[in-house]
């Protein structure tokens, strides 16, 4: 909130009329006072003939006045576009709660069917966020996957439908974190016994789509924080959109992954949309499949297609060809990249 205020108040500075760059023009009486000397007089004349003015000169220097105010008061107003657009972007959704998961104040959303003693006994869990668009034929083949890969009632796969607030472009990311933490606090919350230990979750596998990497990623952190080194969290980021808010362009590269005993993201290269196009090499593994593409699938769509059906397509990419929670040894260090080509 103090951040908000701050950037509102930047942005009402910003916008403001400026101050007159030119001082007033002069009154009768030190117009009178100009004549004192022959020089001074002689300088008069000249104005008068060239501007058609009085011997002040003050149409000329008003004229000058009034535009550099009118070109100053829009270079203003366009810079302080960005900083409203960043205060807007952070205000968001203060009710994920409700919105994402419903009246239950317990449950992760719709996929959660499970009673509190099996959510005590489990030991390893994946949630999915979808990208800006919702779910599609490509993320439900991405979750029939990851649940036929779930063995016993010790593991689980859920998606995390939070299409309520992840359509709002400008909103979503600050929003996607919002979700990501509510969505951590909640996990920790169904595998807690009665003494509130987390005793069977050993491993978190979050996996993020296009905008959905913000929720992901935060989920990581809190989870991380809470539990440390007692867990291992796994991040997948599959074309993660990775500006945050307006001015945030380097924020993906800067933070995805940080908090993750591991990351790999999975990357394309060549479509359209903004801020995804760039590999991940602070934190993160990265598997560039742009080279693999059908031409029927769009871009954006390809590492979500690619990922969800990799068991079907395993191409030798190490730690970025094993579906789900990839073992230690078969891990892409932070910042290598693989093109993978056939």
């Amino acid at each position: 909130p103090r951040l908000l205020l701050l950037l509102l108040l930047a942005a009402i500075i910003t916008a403001r009329r400026p101050v007159l760059a030119f001082p007033p023009a002069p009154s009768s009486s030190s117009a009178a006072s100009s004549f004192s000397s022959p020089c001074t007089r002689k300088h008069s004349r000249l104005i008068n003939v060239r501007g058609g003015a009085s011997s002040s000169g003050a149409p000329v220097v008003l004229a000058a006045t009034i535009r550099r105010n009118i070109l100053a008061g829009i270079g203003g107003s366009i810079l302080s576009l960005p900083l409203l657009g960043e205060v807007y972007s952070r205000l968001g959704s203060r009710d994920v709660a409700s919105l994402v998961f419903g009246d239950d104040h317990r449950t992760l959303g719709d996929d959660d069917d499970l009673t509190d003693e099996q959510w005590q006994d489990m030991e390893e869990v994946t949630l999915v966020f979808h990208g800006a668009a919702g779910q599609d034929q490509y993320t439900d083949e991405l979750m029939t996957n990851l649940r036929a890969k779930c063995a016993g009632k010790t593991q689980y796969a859920g998606m995390i439908d939070w299409s309520a607030l992840s359509s709002n472009i400008l909103q979503a990311s600050f929003n996607g974190q919002r979700v990501g933490r509510e969505t951590a606090r909640r996990l920790l919350e169904r595998c807690n016994d009665s003494t509130a230990n987390t005793r069977h979750l050993k491993a978190v596998h979050l996996i993020g789509i296009s905008v959905g990497a913000f929720a992901a990623d935060e989920a990581c952190a809190t989870i991380k924080s809470q539990l440390g080194v007692s867990i291992t969290c796994q991040l997948t980021l599959l074309d993660p959109f990775q500006q945050r808010g307006v001015i945030g362009t380097g924020y993906g590269n800067a933070n995805f992954g940080k908090s993750a005993d591991y990351a790999v993201h999975y990357l394309n290269t060549d479509d359209p949309v903004p801020s995804t196009n760039e590999p991940l090499t602070q934190y993160c593994g990265v598997v560039d499949i742009t080279k693999l593409r059908p031409e029927s699938i769009f871009g954006h769509d390809w590492p979500v297609v690619y990922y969800g059906g990799i068991e079907k397509r395993r191409n030798g990419a190490g730690g970025g060809g094993v579906f789900g929670i990839v073992p230690e040894n078969d891990r892409l260090a932070p910042g290598t990249v693989i093109v993978a080509d056939s």
